[in-house]
């Protein structure tokens, strides 16, 4: 399927009301991530707290190397190449925003909050949601829906939408689990 001219400024449309909307909820869902964050804070468990670093480090970039690995090895330098493209482009995304916004992650405003993993950089949008979110959902496309038919059954479809989805939501709750993001930005990296 190709993309037309009409695509391009439904895409930047669509672009410009996201942020225009998130200067809607940003303030006062920062606000309230920090008491919510605090009320997880307090009931973490060891299990938890291992689980959700566990997640976290899956999305510091280790498991986008496996997979681009796997495409250039499985598929070729082409469909390699497009996926390490993919990446470069969340990656000046994420690197462009976060520096545009400077905000600050809620540890960094709020002394009660305590991170599980330390990082200094700015915190919107969340890296981790973004990248978890443009991942999961661009190889769930390109596996399900690219131009070349495969053959597949409605339940590994729908396995295959639960698996991208479930992920996307896990990963954003791991970022206010491990108190290193609030759900503005969060909401702002899906």
């Amino acid at each position: 399927m190709k993309t037309t001219a009409k695509d391009h400024i439904l895409f930047l449309v669509a672009l410009g009301l996201i942020f225009w909307f998130e200067t809607l909820y940003k303030q006062p869902l920062y606000d309230y991530s920090h008491e919510f964050i605090i009320s997880l804070q307090e009931s973490r468990t060891p299990f938890f707290d291992f689980l959700f670093t566990w997640l976290a480090s899956l999305g510091d970039g280790i498991v986008y190397a496996l997979i681009f690995l796997h495409v250039l090895n499985k598929d070729g330098k082409t469909r390699g190449f497009y996926y390490l493209l993919f990446f470069i482009v969340c990656l000046a995304f994420q690197n462009i925003t976060k520096m545009a916004y400077h905000d600050p992650r809620p540890y960094m405003t709020d002394d009660r909050i305590i991170p599980m993993k330390c990082s200094h950089e700015y915190g919107n949008p969340s890296g981790h949601s973004l990248f978890a979110a443009a991942f999961a959902t661009f190889i769930f496309i390109d596996y399900y829906h690219s131009e070349v038919k495969k053959e597949y059954s409605t339940l590994s479809y729908s396995l295959g939408l639960f698996s991208t989805v479930s992920f996307i939501l896990l990963m954003g709750f791991d970022r206010l689990y491990t108190s290193v993001h609030s759900i503005d930005q969060v909401l702002l990296g899906f």
